[in-house]
């Protein structure tokens, strides 16, 4: 097994002077933009917020409301009525017109002989340009009409189009003045046909004759929001301007910043002040580590793992505590965020030393944009050492987690450094709780909550950036993986009890594996660690594969059709994948399990089908995948099904374990299993050698024994005693000696 040791794989080397001017100069700007005094575009309350609390007037104040006067203004003009051009004629005599050809066209295909039926004729109509609009049932109602009717229909419509046109229709106003003439019971034909046929033509063709003046209409509203006078709002100090539990208007919100409940915008002094506190962390910062800094390679990535977690800290705290503030509740939550993840993440990465720095940095410079917040009310603190306790308790949280995440050897330390963290939060606040609050007990209970959830979610976020952002970063840590890597891991001492046979195939795999991704230069550890684990999911059923199997078991397939043992041994891929989940292991080392098969057939299955019963659906018999996607994976997927054919083989000689590998090589690449991964082919030749060499090593010939001689036994036995009569040759018991 191949462990190198840290130091090796991280030899420490003087930091250039680059690399810390490019940290400082990035921490510096981040907190410089944190701490400006800007609303961000997320200003505390907007509207239709439901107001949290009672928002009371931190000053009095008159002023002219903007919002309340420009909404008076838009009533006024709201309520003016449009001003029209004068009735165009042209438009009536048009509509006259076309209302006079639909129904000539309609009289001449009623005469029609060459139309025998009505419905030849209702398919005429429908050809005829102006009866476009119209329904199936208007045109066949007038088909219908009688000749008396029709007559009588095209008399009242020409003259109820003339009589309602020759009126102002403004827009919108068409249906209304149809309803309106035909609301007049003499206008009305006498049969229910035509009046549906006569309501249908002057929806068609009574159209808007008038329209709107715009300048003068335009106008007359200007002139009526001129006359709305300005809205006066007067607040007193201490007036409730929105009470709780209230939907916040814009009226409401205009007051809020009037009375100063809510300040936004841009204030030169405070932009100051944030520069400075952004160039003061930065010098401090970058200082330190030309001055002590000696980092383990790869450095600038290392330090870039840190600029981010300080970055995400303060951006934490940015966003995060003012929603918690103020504390009326005496709930401590502010105290819960993992502010000192910070600082641990910099201890674990660059060291104790510079993990202390930049725990004190990170806890000034959270209390300062705590206490600067510019957009949130809430922010205001209840007391003025409430800014100190801020500045202590995140301090202390991240300097007493840097101990614990200090030289991390094993994820038990991650537990030490939660506790550290937590003591010191909770220390910090107990010192504060005795000198001001000790006469409430109760809130000792908050304290505790808190500063557990703020060691624990720091330690945390701590391990997450360790194995993930890390890793992004392609920052190589080997602690998840050296622990992994080892055969103690409660899910392989489950595979060794359970399923011995998988234990060992898997153990076999890690060696082949291992060794292979060592000389084409991808990562031992990681295909190490993916081997042992990528077989697990045959804990669900052991029995089911072969390698569990004692020699002349029965097989439980026997009794199962292809589909449903197909089903099992596909299973494992699910079942190994849930595994993973439920104990904990990380993503790269999950990846191992779906794909070493890729999305390939359970091969011996799929042809048993084939052969029962003539076809069979392949879906049911391939693996869900998805194909390697790393050389990694790529790796144990032929080293899993290499070992396996080897063993199946029933000659094992070097020349049959060479035709095996590269059979297996041949086969993976003309199914496309290697296809996403970065895998060369010249690196694939590297893998086979190395498989070859190991499998060989693995299958050496032995030298055959014989058959032991009488005085071998004696000597192995040692004396008889006298009573017993010493064995006949024949007699000898037989003893294997072979290794």
């Amino acid at each position: 097994m191949i462990l190198p040791g840290i130091m090796h794989l991280h030899p420490r080397a003087p930091l250039p002077k680059v690399a810390a001017a490019a940290f400082a100069l990035w921490c510096g700007l981040i907190i410089g933009v944190l701490a400006a005094p800007l609303d961000w575009g997320r200003p505390s309350l907007t509207v239709g917020d439901i107001a949290p609390s009672d928002l009371v007037a931190q000053r009095s104040v008159q002023y002219v409301s903007e919002v309340l006067t420009e909404e008076a203004r838009e009533t006024a003009a709201a309520a003016v009525e449009p001003v029209y051009l004068p009735r165009d004629e042209e438009v009536g005599r048009a509509q006259g017109e076309a209302l006079a050809a639909l129904l000539d066209q309609v009289a001449l295909i009623r005469q029609r002989s060459d139309l025998p039926t009505q419905g030849e004729k209702l398919a005429a109509l429908d050809r005829v340009p102006e009866a476009e609009g119209l329904s199936g049932e208007t045109k066949a109602a007038l088909l219908a009409l009688s000749a008396t009717q029709f007559d009588s229909l095209r008399q009242r419509a020409a003259a109820a189009l003339d009589a309602i046109m020759a009126q102002p229709i403004p827009p919108g106003g068409s249906t209304a003045a149809v309803e309106s003439f035909l609301g007049q019971p003499q206008n009305l034909p006498p049969s229910a046909g035509e009046q549906a046929a006569l309501r249908a033509l002057l929806t068609k063709f009574v159209v808007p004759n008038v329209a709107i003046d715009e300048a003068a209409t335009r106008q007359k509203q200007q002139d009526a929001r001129e006359n709305v006078p300005p809205q006066v709002v007067t607040f007193a100090r201490g007036q409730v301007v929105v009470p709780e539990g209230s939907a916040i208007t814009a009226a409401d919100l205009e007051a809020l910043r009037q009375t100063g409940i809510i300040e936004d915008g841009f204030d030169v002094s405070k932009l100051v002040a944030a520069a400075f506190v952004g160039a003061s962390f930065g010098i401090l910062a970058g200082g330190y580590l030309v001055a002590f800094g000696s980092v383990p390679a790869p450095a600038g990535r290392r330090l870039a793992v840190v600029a981010i977690s300080v970055a995400a800290v303060l951006a934490m705290v940015r966003f995060g505590a003012p929603p918690l503030l103020p504390d009326d509740g005496h709930r401590y939550l502010v105290y819960a965020l993992p502010v000192g993840a910070a600082g641990m993440i910099a201890a674990a990465f660059l060291g104790v030393e510079f993990g202390a720095l930049i725990s004190v940095l990170v806890g000034l410079t959270s209390a300062y944009l705590v206490v600067s917040e510019p957009a949130v009310p809430a922010a205001n603190l209840r007391a003025a050492t409430d800014a100190l306790q801020l500045a202590a308790a995140y301090a202390a949280g991240g300097l007493a987690g840097s101990l614990g995440a200090h030289r991390v050897e094993r994820l038990a330390r991650f537990s030490i450094a939660a506790l550290l963290a937590s003591l010191g939060i909770g220390g910090v606040l107990a010192v504060f709780w005795l000198l001001y609050d000790a006469s409430a007990p109760s809130w000792l209970l908050w304290i505790g909550i808190s500063a557990a959830l703020g060691g624990t979610g720091a330690a945390l976020l701590t391990l997450a950036v360790y194995v993930f952002l890390a890793q992004a970063l392609r920052v190589t840590t080997r602690l998840q993986l050296l622990e992994l890597a080892q055969v103690n891991h409660p899910l392989l001492r489950r595979l060794r009890e359970e399923a011995p046979g998988t234990f060992h195939h898997s153990m076999m795999v890690a060696a082949l594996a291992e060794r292979a991704a060592e000389r084409i230069g991808a990562d031992p550890l990681l295909a190490r660690a993916g081997a042992l684990f990528h077989d697990i999911g045959k804990l669900a059923h052991p029995g089911y594969f072969v390698e569990n199997m004692l020699d002349g078991q029965p097989s439980p397939h026997e009794r199962l059709s292809p589909e449903e043992s197909a089903g099992i041994i596909r299973s494992h891929v699910t079942e190994g994948l849930a595994l993973a989940r439920q104990y904990g292991l990380p993503a790269v080392v999950r990846d191992f399990i779906p794909q070493h098969h890729g999305d390939r057939f359970v091969t011996y299955f799929y042809r048993q089908a084939v052969r029962q019963e003539g076809s069979a659906d392949p879906a049911s018999f391939r693996y869900p995948g998805p194909k390697p996607q790393s050389k990694e994976t790529a790796i144990v997927m032929l080293a899993d099904s290499c070992e396996a054919v080897v063993r199946a083989s029933a000659k094992r000689d070097p020349g049959t374990i060479d035709e095996l590998v590269d059979s297996v090589v041949a086969e993976r690449l003309a199914e496309g299993q290697l296809d996403e991964c970065d895998i060369t082919l010249r690196e694939l030749q590297v893998v086979a050698e190395s498989f070859k060499a190991s499998l060989r090593a693995i299958h050496h010939r032995r030298i055959e024994y014989p058959e032991p001689v009488p005085e071998e036994v004696a000597a192995i036995l040692g004396e008889r005693s006298h009573e017993e009569p010493e064995p006949k040759p024949a007699e000898l018991p037989r003893i294997d000696f072979t290794l």
